[in-house]
């Protein structure tokens, strides 16, 4: 296991900026919670193959968060409140981001 002291900083703070939890950011990337929390605690970097979608997707909440606009989620969202709108941004985000074409 590797130290990613950029990424755990980056996502540490958006966690703070962005009012969100592990769980939300579990939702954002699409992965596992478990896997999530050892990239915020800076324990173990995304998998090499991984690297490029998670950068996207972590430049595009930070994107988010800066903007005001969404995020960061009030403290008053219930559950099912702030993962139906980390769904509806995740939904929003795949619209605008390239996807990775296979080769044929």
């Amino acid at each position: 296991m590797t130290k990613n002291g950029a990424l755990s900083k980056r996502l540490n703070a958006a966690l703070e900026e962005g009012g969100l939890s592990k769980r939300d950011l579990s939702i954002w990337f699409g992965r596992p919670y478990a896997t999530v929390r050892m990239w915020i605690e800076g324990v173990q970097e995304p998998w090499v193959v991984w690297k490029d979608d998670i950068e996207q997707k972590l430049a595009a909440l930070e994107h988010l968060i800066r903007q005001r606009k969404s995020l960061p989620i009030p403290p008053s969202f219930n559950h099912a409140d702030r993962r139906g709108l980390i769904e509806r941004l995740v939904r929003e985000r795949d619209l605008k981001l390239p996807r990775a074409r296979a080769s044929g």
